[in-house]
């Protein structure tokens, strides 16, 4: 009678283990499948090859820039608060660029809140309200690095720990039902470029859509400053 019971309990063991890992498949293929439309895609291959965008620059005249303005190589990313592959794009290459070229690369974030995250356009505005306030670079890394406290933690909160001077207007501001000029003209320039998945980025008019690593960053960033 034990052994069958302890056979019994292995089988309910194997069971939860491979429906774990059949849930955890399902979800790379939800969210890493390059056939879907805006799908966001790992980006591993050195040899990946950008899209080349001619007018790229139009697209690197609004948003918020997180870098010198004479710096030779910008990047201009449409991106949102509450994307998790946004997040591992700030907090893993970005952050690795903006410590290793700090007077040689800009980084124009522009705001794709995408319609079925709760708390991406919340967060725009907040970020919007921010930088009203010239602390949208210190809200942007704080939001990405407490990301999970989206919905737990107020706007308010995130703004104290950006350093937001008044914060009685930034309340007011993220709190207001206003269309934001800044968020909406973001929105429509990602629009007219074609964005369908988050996090999408040009690198000197090179556009390429999901996470690279950081080498494939940096690859990039090189070869345009190279090419300077």
């Amino acid at each position: 009678m034990k052994l069958r019971e302890a056979g019994s309990s292995a089988l309910v063991v194997v069971a939860v283990l491979c429906a774990v890992v059949t849930t955890a498949i399902t979800i790379r293929r939800e969210f890493f499948s390059t056939s879907a439309p805006g799908a966001v895609t790992e980006i591993t291959n050195p040899n990946a090859k950008p899209v080349r965008v001619d007018d790229w620059q139009k697209y690197a005249t609004g948003g918020h820039r997180i870098g010198p303005a004479n710096a030779p190589v910008t990047i201009v990313e449409f991106a949102e608060f509450e994307c998790p592959y946004c997040k591992a794009l700030a907090l893993g290459p970005l952050e690795y660029i903006r410590a290793k070229y700090p007077g040689q690369v800009s980084i124009i974030f522009r705001q794709m809140p995408m319609s079925y995250h709760r708390f991406a356009y919340p967060a725009a505005r907040a970020a919007e309200c921010a930088g009203m306030q010239g602390r949208f670079e210190q809200f942007h890394d704080v939001v990405f690095a407490g990301q999970d406290s989206l919905g737990l933690k107020s706007f308010d909160e995130f703004a104290a720990a950006a350093g937001v001077g008044d914060l009685t207007t930034f309340s007011l501001c993220s709190k207001g039902s206003q269309a934001l000029p800044g968020v909406q003209a973001d929105i429509a320039a990602g629009k007219e470029l074609g964005v369908r998945g988050t996090p999408t980025f040009l690198v000197n008019g090179g556009m390429m859509v999901g996470v690279p690593d950081t080498t494939v960053l940096e690859r990039l960033i090189v070869k345009a400053l190279a090419a300077r």
